[in-house]
């Protein structure tokens, strides 16, 4: 059985990420998903510096949304994923809402899936 405070620091922990990676995704947008005028002004101001700033938060994103989705469990270490997370909530609390949480987590796993090869390729070596 999952103890009140062991289930709130995994929680509290699991939704710290998640809202850190919520703000990166929205100062993405900012930047990048704005106007064609902001765009223009990035590139007149700066135009590398805001390139290469595009590609880390691309990679951000991508490398994020890709540990969302990893196993519950790598090589013997716990991974804070969504599906960790599930298996822990669903093996010790009764009152968790083990069909419906599963529905969500398998869409969330599907549509990592789609970002998984460029993951892939962002950890790779060079070729």
């Amino acid at each position: 059985m999952v103890s009140d405070a062991e289930a709130r620091k995994i929680a509290d922990e699991f939704a710290n990420l998640a809202v850190q990676q919520y703000h990166e995704f929205k100062e993405f947008l900012t930047l990048y998903h704005h106007s064609e005028k902001r765009i223009d002004l990035l590139n007149k101001t700066a135009k590398f510096f805001f390139g290469e700033l595009q590609c880390m938060y691309v990679h951000l994103i991508i490398l994020n949304v890709s540990k969302l989705a990893d196993p519950p469990e790598t090589r013997g270490h716990k991974n804070l994923s969504v599906r960790g997370i599930h298996d822990y909530f669903r093996s010790g609390t009764t009152c968790y809402p083990t069909q419906e949480a599963e529905k969500l987590v398998a869409g969330i796993e599907n549509r990592a899936r789609a970002v998984s090869k460029w993951r892939s390729k962002l950890l790779a070596h060079y070729d």
